[in-house]
């Protein structure tokens, strides 16, 4: 009940200390807190950068397959091109080929 500033409880003792004893362990209470303070600061950090790092690989992976998307588009369009052409060039060897025949025949 009535604790004096120098007495200090360890378990169910109530154990006297020196006010130099008291300051030290004060002290050390002080510098233990500040430890905590700082590791959960260091977590803290530590989180962000992880979720900054998932953050840019997840853009870097969004951005690359939006390339390869842009890519496989070109492609298909490059294709597309290409067998059009090859329906014109098919379309315009029938067309010699009917008038070669009723020029001949």
């Amino acid at each position: 009940a009535g604790v004096e500033p120098s007495a200090f409880r360890v378990g169910k003792r109530l154990v006297f200390l020196t006010d130099a004893a008291m300051l030290r362990l004060d002290e050390a209470r002080a510098h233990t807190i500040r430890k905590g303070a700082l590791l959960v600061e260091y977590m803290l950090l530590f989180a962000g950068c992880m979720a900054v790092r998932h953050t840019r690989s997840a853009r870097r992976k969004a951005a690359l397959s939006a390339l390869e998307e842009l890519e496989a588009a070109e492609r298909a369009r490059v294709a597309a091109e290409e067998a059009e052409e090859a329906q014109r060039e098919a379309a315009s060897m029938a067309a010699e080929a009917v008038a070669a025949g009723a020029a001949g025949g």
